[in-house]
C-alpha cells in the first residue's frame, strides 16, 4: 500500500485554502511531524501533547528507539496506554525552535492565550526565519504586532466641565541632565504590565502630579 492509496474522503469537514496549505507545508518542512506527543530534550518539556498526557498514567513507560533526521529527531516511539498507542518522538531543539514549533502545532488544535502568543511570535520576529511557518498568515501578524494591550493611566481624566490637566513634556538629549534628574526626583523603573520570564520590557516613563514635583524642587533650591 502507498500513500497514493490514501483517498481522502469528500465531506472531510476541515476545508483549507491553498495560501493556508502551503504555509503548513513550510511548517511541516522546518519542524517534521509534530502530531503525535513531541518531547524536547534538549530544554526538558514537551511541545506537543500537553492536554493528551493528562489522561495517561504518569507511571505509564515509554518504549522508544533511536532515530536521527534532518529536523533535529533524536528518538521514536509509542506509549501504550488502554486507549491505544500514542505516537511518541523526542527532538533536540534550540528555545527558538521550541517556541515555533509549540504554537504550530496548536494553531488549529485547541484555545490560544492571545498575550503568550504575540510574545513568542514578537520575541522572534527578526526577519531571520518565515514567521507562516507558526500557522499565522503574514496579516494576521502584522495585526498582532500591533496590537496595544490597554492600560489604565496612573492619572484619571475627566471630562467634567469646570476641570482641567496641563503638561510640561521634559526632554533630554543626553545622559548626564537625564541623571541630574533623576537625583532630584526619584523614578523606579517598571515593567510592562505584559512581561514575564525570558521577555521583559522596561523602562521609565510616568505622569507625575505637579504640585510633587514641585514640592520637591522647592525642597532642593531652599537646601542651597
Amino acid at each position: 500500500m502507498k500513500v497514493k492509496d490514501l483517498k481522502p474522503t469528500k465531506y472531510n469537514p476541515r476545508k483549507i485554502s491553498e495560501e493556508k496549505l502551503q504555509m503548513l507545508g513550510r511548517s511541516m518542512d522546518e519542524f517534521g511531524d509534530l502530531s503525535g506527543i513531541v518531547f524536547n530534550r534538549k530544554i526538558g518539556s514537551l511541545i506537543c501533547g500537553h492536554q493528551r498526557i493528562k489522561h495517561i498514567d504518569g507511571e505509564t513507560e515509554i518504549i522508544k528507539k533511536p532515530h536521527k533526521d534532518k529536523y533535529g529527531t533524536i528518538a521514536v516511539g509509542y506509549i501504550k496506554t488502554r486507549k491505544g498507542d500514542f505516537l511518541y518522538r523526542e527532538v533536540e531543539w534550540s528555545r527558538k525552535k521550541h517556541d515555533l514549533a509549540m504554537i504550530a502545532s496548536n494553531k488549529h488544535g485547541g484555545e490560544f492565550i492571545d498575550r503568550e502568543t504575540r510574545e513568542i511570535i514578537s520575541r522572534y520576529d527578526t526577519g531571520d526565519i518565515d514567521l507562516t511557518i507558526t500557522g499565522y498568515q503574514e496579516k494576521e501578524i502584522a495585526k498582532m504586532m500591533t496590537e496595544v494591550k490597554e492600560v489604565k493611566p496612573e492619572v484619571e481624566f475627566t471630562e467634567e466641565l469646570f476641570e482641567e490637566h496641563n503638561f510640561i513634556v521634559l526632554y533630554f538629549d543626553n545622559k548626564i541632565d537625564w541623571l541630574n534628574l533623576l537625583s532630584l526626583y526619584p523614578l523606579k523603573t517598571v515593567k510592562s504590565l505584559d512581561s514575564k520570564e525570558g521577555f521583559e520590557r522596561q523602562g521609565i516613563g510616568r505622569v507625575v502630579k505637579g504640585t510633587d514635583f514641585i514640592d520637591i524642587m522647592k525642597s532642593h533650591f531652599s537646601k542651597k
